[in-house]
């Protein structure tokens, strides 16, 4: 769809003239109404995000970045109510359609400006298509599917016909003519509605969802009135999809003419074709409690560490570089030693530790493998042995597909490792820990993979584990130095003096993200940055045990 640039402007004024004051609330009128869902259909965006994107484009044009602090005084909001529109503006962000910059070195969101994407002014101005201006023509397939998704799911809230659907879906697909995928389909005369539903599925697949809901998807690509004709088709396997062997369906729940409960998958030859280069990673993955983190959508950044921890950190991440690896795995190998690449984070509560292990594996490309013990501890008395093994072949499944380039994390470690109780006691609960136990020894002894640990109490952690873990790095709270870098990066603002009053009091890095969230509650609530007395009280809420303002020196 070309975008009519006076047009789109029009809508952008409207929409903005109408939001001051509206907590979000827009008045029921068809002109707004439809000057909203223009603006959903043309950048494929939800209402909220249109609503916010005309804002944002206005504040551009009258050439002023906006910051978070203003959208939510435009809208006559609270600051309790910026989590309820954070995940519409990072979706923004996401897709391109903004760019934001960091006030003051912060490394979040609020504390942030934004601006309309130069692509997406360039595009509007020059009367081009959205897509074509940030759609990367190198995209992978997956990628591409998750694009066709997020179109096909927007249709529901701006109510575009099932020919303007297709039209998009083409476009897309005549924008990335070097995907192999689309021109196999092609060749197998998969009709452009039958792609839609291949490349909808795919990229559920890949979101750990290898069945859909037969009625949900039939429902959001072709509508409700859709239904019956089309179901009743699968029913029968008399789709054409199915006909080529490319999905199949499970048949469940016929009541009054809907089959509820039938979902929809992608079969053995589907994978083959489509998803062959990844197959093993995403073909009927087990719905489980762990979470896979792949290693793109993990936002950098910039962290601050002792000296001696920042060492400890460096040496680690070198030892684990792709190329460092195999080199050491070949030299261990020629000595004879078997040794697990295992590393054990351990130190106090919101030190860092998992955050560490995030922005490695984001700055060396492997994605993470997260390893929940406490939830595999909710079925204690009847699966917990079976959850552990089959959570650990899971790893294995994913890493292998993944040439390794994987981590394993395991965090509150100390759950499971902890000290053995003694089997005379003879407690079921007290053997099958143990039981758990040898499970984790035997796989932390193959030595094939990356794995790190965190843990609050390692001193809790049996003597057996600890022997087995090769690198053990220590996270304590950050010094002088390093807390006035980390308050530095959050609230650029603070004199020298400010910080050096600020890191008398000894704070961990979670505790300081605390204290710049309550700065941020009362810049807002009190249109005013907090003095130095309030900053230090704020500090020291965070330290329950003391009650008392330490005489630092100041007036």
């Amino acid at each position: 769809m070309t975008i009519n640039h006076k047009q789109t402007v029009e809508h952008f004024n409207l929409i903005f003239e109408n939001s001051k004051n509206s907590k979000l609330e827009l008045r029921s009128d068809k002109e707004l109404d439809a000057a909203i869902n223009m603006i959903a259909t043309q950048f494929n965006i939800s209402q909220i995000q249109s609503i916010l994107l005309a804002v944002i484009f206005m504040f551009t044009m009258d050439d002023v970045d906006i910051c978070t602090e203003r959208i939510i005084s435009f809208f006559g909001l609270k600051l309790p109510d910026f989590f309820t529109i954070k995940s519409d503006i990072e979706e923004l962000i996401q897709i391109g359609l903004i760019k934001y910059k960091r006030e003051n070195h912060s490394k979040n969101t609020y504390n942030s400006t934004f601006t309309i994407n130069q692509k997406v002014l360039d595009a509007i101005f020059n009367n081009k298509d959205i897509n074509s201006a940030l759609i990367e023509p190198d995209m992978s397939f997956v990628q591409f599917c998750g694009w066709i998704k997020r179109v096909i799911r927007n249709r529901s809230v701006s109510d575009f016909s099932m020919f303007e659907l297709s039209e998009k879906v083409n476009d897309i697909e005549r924008r990335n003519p070097n995907i192999l995928q689309i021109q196999q389909l092609k060749e197998l005369k998969v009709n452009e509605e039958e792609r839609m539903i291949l490349y909808y599925l795919i990229e559920s697949v890949t979101d750990n969802e290898p069945t859909v809901n037969l009625r949900l998807i039939i429902i959001e690509l072709f509508g409700i009135d859709n239904y019956i004709s089309i179901s009743s088709q699968f029913m029968q396997n008399e789709q054409d999809l199915q006909l080529k062997g490319l999905v199949k369906v499970n048949a469940n729940g016929y009541v009054n003419g809907y089959f509820d409960d039938a979902t929809i998958g992608l079969t053995e030859k589907a994978y083959d074709l489509l998803l062959a280069d990844s197959k093993v990673l995403y073909k009927n993955s087990p719905k489980t409690d762990h979470t896979i983190i792949r290693h793109e959508s993990i936002i950098e950044k910039e962290l601050f560490f002792n000296e001696k921890q920042g060492k400890e950190i460096d040496f680690f991440k070198e030892s684990i570089k792709e190329e460092n690896l195999d080199k050491l795995k070949s030299k261990l190998k020629q000595a004879g030693i078997q040794k697990s690449m295992i590393a054990i984070f351990e130190g106090v509560p919101g030190s860092g530790k998992t955050e560490v292990a995030r922005q490695i594996a984001k700055s060396l490309q492997y994605d993470l493998f997260i390893l929940d013990f406490t939830k595999m501890k909710s079925e204690y008395y009847s699966q917990s042995q079976k959850l552990v093994k089959e959570a650990f072949e899971e790893f294995r499944r994913v890493a292998d597909a993944n040439q390794n380039r994987m981590i394993l994390l395991l965090n509150e470690a100390d759950g499971l490792l902890h000290h053995r109780t003694n089997s005379e006691t003879n407690h079921s609960t007290d053997e099958t820990e143990n039981q758990i136990q040898n499970i984790l020894l035997e796989e932390f002894e193959k030595g094939d993979y990356l794995i790190i640990l965190t843990t609050n109490l390692l001193n809790n952690i049996d003597k057996a584990f600890l022997r087995r873990f090769l690198f053990k790095i220590s996270f304590d709270y950050p010094d002088k130095s390093t807390m006035k870098k980390i308050y530095r990066s959050k609230l650029g603002w603070l004199s020298d003096k400010q910080l050096d009053e600020l890191s008398h009091i000894q704070l961990s890095g979670g505790e300081i993200d605390n204290v710049t969230v309550k700065v941020l509650m009362h810049e807002v609530f009190h249109n005013e940055k907090p003095s130095t007395y309030q900053l230090i009280d704020f500090c020291l809420q965070e330290k329950v045990e003391k009650r008392r303002l330490p005489k630092l020196g100041f007036n």
